[in-house]
């Protein structure tokens, strides 16, 4: 008699294939950008397309060592490795379908949790290593401003106080993630009470999330981490630009790369999918580029940053057995 397949396994591997799906028509949707990109890379230097490449491999392995060095070190089944793969299946949810953010996040706390990590381990570790990119972020627009007045006359002082503030705030939040947990739970307990629902479990109490804090080494690689997160993939910018012969100076590519990143954040299209595009062309033409060469540069950035990963995440994704731990 065949052994019959649990419900939960068919429910995990429908959503898969919905996602899959879903990534399929996004791209399908965009054969005309894909077109236009097939062309600019007919003409643009394959050694510098494969650096570009190669690039964005280091950019993405600094993306997942920020969250991992920020994770308990004492579980052996969490490997980098592992956590890379997670990584990559993390970043073609986010990059594919809509509202991929929230459900990137979600996949990578299962995931975690599968592997040893408590609830407070892992909501820590992905809530800290969001931020601590942002605030890296952050940092590195502040530099752009301070030696760029082109760059500093786009944003009002209302502006510069706004990203100061949240700068802290972000900062704060990862040096005392105790105080910021004890203040979530203990809402978290107030709401049960106040809807009269079941308590948690006694793995998240407050007292264990009193002595949850990150130590100054882990700080520092996470740190690092989330530079070459950004830097590596500035640099992709960067070499797009000279693989079509376009010139922008390197301030002015920063400050409409900044533009970009923060668009790719907004929760509007899977990925800032459009928005990027156009945030990132803009501000480089404003910078002094040629459109049609900014254009092109763009595109090439976003093929071998972007559409290139997608795939190579979903395939991640189901080699790690989906939403299943193995």
């Amino acid at each position: 008699m065949a052994k019959k397949i649990p419900t939960r396994r068919l429910l995990q591997f429908g959503i898969g294939i919905v996602a899959l799906g879903v990534a399929a028509a996004v791209i399908y949707s965009e054969r005309g950008q894909l077109s236009g990109t097939t062309r600019v890379l007919s003409t643009a230097s394959v050694g510098l397309v494969v650096l570009g490449f190669g690039l964005e491999v280091l950019s993405d392995i600094s993306y997942s060592l920020m969250t991992y060095y920020l994770l308990p070190t004492d579980l052996g089944r969490l490997t980098r490795r592992w956590f890379f793969g997670a990584s990559l299946a993390a970043i073609a949810m986010n990059d594919s379908i809509p509202l991929g953010a929230g459900f990137s996040v979600a996949y990578l706390y299962r995931k975690l949790r599968g592997r040893g990590c408590s609830v407070l381990q892992a909501t820590a570790g992905l809530l800290a290593g969001n931020l601590l990119a942002i605030v890296v972020l952050l940092v590195l627009l502040g530099f752009v401003l301070v030696e760029h007045t082109q760059a500093t006359s786009v944003l009002s002082n209302l502006d510069v106080v706004i990203l100061f503030v949240l700068l802290l705030l972000a900062a704060a939040a990862i040096v005392r993630m105790d105080r910021v947990l004890v203040v979530a739970l203990g809402l978290a307990v107030h709401l049960r009470r106040l809807f009269h629902l079941k308590q948690g479990s006694n793995e998240a109490n407050l007292e264990t999330a009193a002595q949850l804090r990150f130590s100054a080494r882990a700080l520092l690689q996470a740190s690092l981490g989330a530079l070459g997160n950004w830097l590596f993939d500035l640099a992709t910018l960067v070499l797009s630009l000279t693989a079509v012969h376009a010139h922008v100076g390197l301030v002015g590519v920063t400050s409409a790369y900044m533009l970009g990143a923060l668009a790719a954040n907004l929760p509007i299209t899977p990925g800032g999918l459009g928005v990027v595009e156009g945030s990132i062309t803009v501000a480089l033409i404003a910078f002094g580029g040629a459109p049609s060469s900014m254009f092109a540069a763009v595109l090439l950035y976003r093929v071998v940053s972007y559409w290139v990963w997608i795939p190579i995440g979903w395939i991640s994704y189901f080699l790690l057995g989906g939403l299943h731990e193995r």
